[in-house]
């Protein structure tokens, strides 16, 4: 009877057994935690680029879409606070988008040459409308229509409209030797949310008898903004960001209207 395979088996298994055991480790099982723990370290490592990246690109594609906005003077007040001056605090942030078509009631920010200077102010009326004031109240009569129709405006406080108040007292009656005003075509028909404290398309010497041609049009501020200001105004406001106009400032600026200086962020 030959043992000889035997001898081998049992030499291999002798080999096999007297096999020191691996120094890195110790068991199977802590081999494999071993490799999970690098490839979880991993995977967190590979989700934290991501999400830098996709802030970058998201940082990119909104700024190409929206300008920052820093809001100055209380022509707007309370749809928006505005600072004294672009170098104090307590103004709102919010964002104007310069490739968008207003409508009505839109607020907008628009190039008034005569003060050469950026204003924010919303749109009331547009070119071929006519409007009228009457004792504080708004009047409007779209291109086409026979009759005027009174414009229901929540955004504006009584408190912001009372007549013989402030400097705008002449234009709670608009026209002030009655009627009504034909807006120019092309043009838009601006007021103040603030009509005791605005100089608006009521003063004449804006724009083209108060109007203001579409051409001066710099953004329109989107609705999710107005929503949102007190979000971008807190985080703004955190980081302390220091705002320049791109080629205007607000000094010298008279009080009793409201002018924004703005920059991209």
């Amino acid at each position: 009877m030959d043992f000889s395979d035997n001898g081998r088996a049992d030499e291999q298994f002798y080999v096999t057994e007297k096999e020191p055991p691996s120094k890195k480790f110790s068991s199977t099982g802590e081999c494999l935690y071993g490799k999970r723990r690098r490839t979880v370290g991993g995977i967190v490592l590979n989700v934290i680029l991501a999400i830098i990246a996709l802030l970058l690109v998201g940082e990119i594609i909104f700024n190409s879409m929206y300008t920052g906005l820093y809001v100055v003077h209380s022509s707007m007040y309370p749809t928006l606070n505005g600072a004294s001056s672009i170098d104090e605090a307590g103004g709102d942030y919010i964002y104007i988008n310069e490739n968008t078509v207003p409508t009505y009631g839109d607020i907008v920010v628009v190039f008034d040459e005569n003060k050469k200077t950026n204003i924010i102010k919303r749109v009331v009326a547009f070119g071929g409308d006519s409007v009228k004031i009457v004792q504080g109240k708004l009047f409007l009569k779209k291109s086409g229509e026979e009759e005027f129709k009174q414009v229901e405006e929540s955004y504006v406080s009584p408190l912001c409209n009372l007549e013989g108040v402030n400097v705008n007292a002449l234009y709670y009656n608009y026209p002030t030797g009655g009627g009504e005003h034909l807006i120019a075509e092309n043009s838009y028909f601006l007021l103040g949310d603030n009509r005791n404290d605005s100089s608006d398309s009521r003063d004449s010497a804006n724009g083209v008898n108060g109007d203001y041609h579409k051409k001066f049009l710099v953004g329109v501020v989107p609705s999710w903004s107005l929503k949102f200001k007190s979000v971008s105004t807190a985080w703004h406001t955190f980081f302390n960001f220091t705002l320049r106009g791109k080629s205007i400032n607000s000094y010298g600026l008279r009080r009793d209207y409201e002018s924004c200086c703005y920059s991209r962020w």
